[in-house]
């Protein structure tokens, strides 16, 4: 298992790679949820990866790819936050950002709440509830996610919680195009963004979308 700086360096060449210059004081949060991160798996079975340097890459780098198409958001929702990915990575990066992760599995929320209280990250607000039931006081500026198959399914949920012209971001693996077609009618798709995760030779790409600025016609 790599040591404490050996993660810690491979973190800030992975930082480098994303040409994001994160403070000391970040970095150090980071590392502290991929250690929390890595301690409540053995219990809560978080995530089917065990071993720390494959969270490091997957998780942690892998949320931290989309961070530079957040940075004019106010205000952002992950649906299906799982244990904060990419929620709690995104409210480290910008502190300034309103960020709830939303889940309907208690023991995740439960870590999330958790990691919000050990990080100190008061920005980070953490929702128990059903994305088709959740009764939110307010919209965001973007609602991401990581954890749903189906585009489509992630469109209808997300754009009732939109602000006007808000964005809808999917991070996918492989380049999604049955699923764009299927989603054609439900939504306006701005981009695929093919994504670099450091020490990754996987495919990761991002839709982004806005709501339809016309009604479609099927």
């Amino acid at each position: 298992m790599p040591s404490e700086s050996e993660l810690a360096l491979r973190l800030q060449q992975g930082l480098d790679q994303l040409q994001l210059a994160l403070s000391a004081q970040q970095q150090g949060q980071l590392l502290t949820y991929l250690s929390l991160l890595q301690k409540w798996n053995k219990a809560y079975n978080l995530t089917a990866i065990r071993d720390i340097d494959e969270m490091l890459v997957k998780h942690i780098l892998d949320s931290l790819s989309v961070a530079p198409f957040c940075g004019a958001a106010t205000s952002l929702l992950d649906i299906g936050a799982g244990a904060g990915l990419p929620s709690v990575v995104l409210a480290i990066v910008y502190p300034g950002m309103r960020v709830s992760g939303l889940d309907s599995n208690i023991k995740k929320t439960r870590f999330m709440q958790q990691v919000g209280y050990e990080l100190n990250l008061t920005n980070f607000h953490v929702l128990h509830a059903r994305a088709d039931t959740a009764d939110l006081s307010t919209t965001f500026d973007i609602v991401i996610s990581r954890a749903f198959s189906s585009f489509s399914d992630f469109v209808t949920l997300a754009l009732p919680r939109l602000v006007p012209g808000g964005q809808i971001y999917a991070m996918k693996g492989r380049y999604p195009e049955s699923e764009l077609a299927e989603a054609s009618s439900l939504c306006d798709i701005n981009s695929v963004i093919p994504l670099s995760v450091p020490y990754l030779s996987e495919e990761r790409h991002l839709i982004t979308a806005t709501a339809p600025s016309t009604q479609k016609v099927n």
